[in-house]
């Protein structure tokens, strides 16, 4: 006989955890049922998605039937945790470019980026231990922090973006204080959410903190290729040889989100360690997916299809910055980046402007942003959002600006502030 399930959740709370009680998600996520309420009407500038435009659709799916018709029952079942080893030896060629030999033994075949990440912190965050983070950072990760009992240490970006000289003054000033400071989690190139990128200086500097202070950086780099202009940078990875960083990338953003498939570079060691990890997580990233990436970098389609990437999501954002200046260019109160690479920009008001409680009138002038407060689980309130170039239409751009200027009149109008 069925049942109903009637319990909106266990009737004893306590056999929760303490981390299960106060889990946290993504504040970017959760934006989405705002959204999803404007029935369709509003523009989106909140997605950190691919653009659809950019997603070689009809490719996968050539290389995916050929892939099935020779390899079906072996693409079906499970595969070693490490990942394939064609993958791993391509992902440890990229590396070459910067100077730095890698071999297969270095890397990690993850599903999606977040589970490299999450890899490191089972391995390096116990209760208690403080990570320095960038400031604004990254939401998800910063909750993920959360949940696993760390402490933020937020270091606010300049024009330049991480200041290598600020985190070890955070990082020596809070150990005095008897906190326990051994990770630095940094996007070093075209961030989310600013756009910034750290430059060659500052990331050699960053590296000798690391190994100054016996820091750990972790390095999140899923924007690298994504290059407009300006010379490709090392990764910190490269600069340091694997004694202080981790890095961790995807293909997210240059072949397709949807293949889930990421990964993690770093000395042999931890690699070892984080296979064990994966074992007891998802066992194995699905063998499909790693043999597409393998098969459509083997075919040599990558270059093209990161030129044409980074050529379409520079379009983008040239769009998004005009119309920007053609609606905000009159207000000196009003600045944003402009970003060398990537998905994001940042925008800023007045410090008398909340973006959370601006968002609510944006929602109803139909367009949505991610506000500042996301991007610090520290600070209550920001007067900051960020913008995607991303995923919307860009023929809806003039008009998501236009709309964001009326509301940001209406808010300064209700709250007594000069228009």
């Amino acid at each position: 006989m069925a049942t109903t399930l009637l319990s909106r959740d266990l009737h004893r709370l306590d056999l929760y955890t303490e981390r299960g009680r106060a889990v946290q998600g993504s504040p970017i996520d959760a934006l989405r049922g705002a959204e999803a309420r404007a029935a369709g009407r509003i523009i989106s500038l909140s997605h950190g998605s691919p653009s659809p435009e950019a997603l070689p659709v009809a490719l996968i799916a050539e290389i995916a039937r050929a892939l099935l018709a020779e390899e079906g029952p072996e693409l079906l079942n499970y595969s070693d945790s490490e990942g394939d080893l064609e993958l791993r030896e391509q992902i440890a060629a990229f590396y070459a470019r910067d100077g730095l030999r890698l071999g297969p033994e270095n890397v990690l075949v993850t599903t999606g980026a977040t589970q490299g990440f999450d890899l490191a912190l089972k391995l390096f965050v116990e209760p208690g231990d403080t990570v320095v983070v960038e400031s604004p950072s990254f939401p998800n990760y910063l909750a993920a922090f959360r949940n696993y009992g760390a402490r933020l240490l937020p270091i606010p970006l300049d024009p330049e973006g991480l200041d290598p000289r600020r985190v070890a003054q955070a990082v020596v000033a809070e150990r005095r204080r008897g906190g326990r400071v051994k990770l630095v989690y940094t996007i070093p190139t075209f961030q989310n959410p600013s756009g910034l990128t750290l430059s060659l200086e500052r990331r050699r500097a960053l590296v000798q903190v690391a190994r100054d202070l016996g820091l750990l950086v972790f390095e999140d780099d899923p924007y690298q290729e994504l290059r407009f202009t300006g010379e490709r940078l090392p990764s910190l990875l490269a600069l340091d040889g694997g004694g202080a960083v981790i890095s961790c990338s995807c293909f997210t953003k240059t072949i397709a989100a949807g293949i889930r498939v990421g990964w993690v570079a770093a000395a042999e060691g931890v690699i070892q360690r984080m296979v064990q990890a994966k074992m007891l997580n998802d066992n194995c990233t699905p063998l499909l997916s790693q043999r597409i990436a393998v098969r459509f970098i083997r075919a040599g389609h990558l270059p093209g299809q990161i030129a044409r990437a980074a050529a379409l999501y520079q379009r983008r954002k040239e769009t998004l910055c005009a119309a920007l200046a053609r609606h905000f260019g009159d207000d000196r109160r009003v600045t944003w980046t402009d970003p060398q690479g990537g998905f994001f920009l940042w925008l800023c008001f007045e410090p008398e402007v909340e973006t959370r409680e601006l968002l609510d009138i944006a929602v109803e002038e139909a367009v949505s942003y991610v506000p500042g407060v996301c991007f610090d689980l520290t600070q209550p309130r920001s007067n900051t959002l960020r913008l995607s170039f991303s995923y919307s239409p860009v023929e809806s751009f003039d008009e998501a600006a236009r709309r964001l200027r009326r509301a940001l009149d209406r808010y300064r109008a209700l709250n007594g502030l000069p228009r």
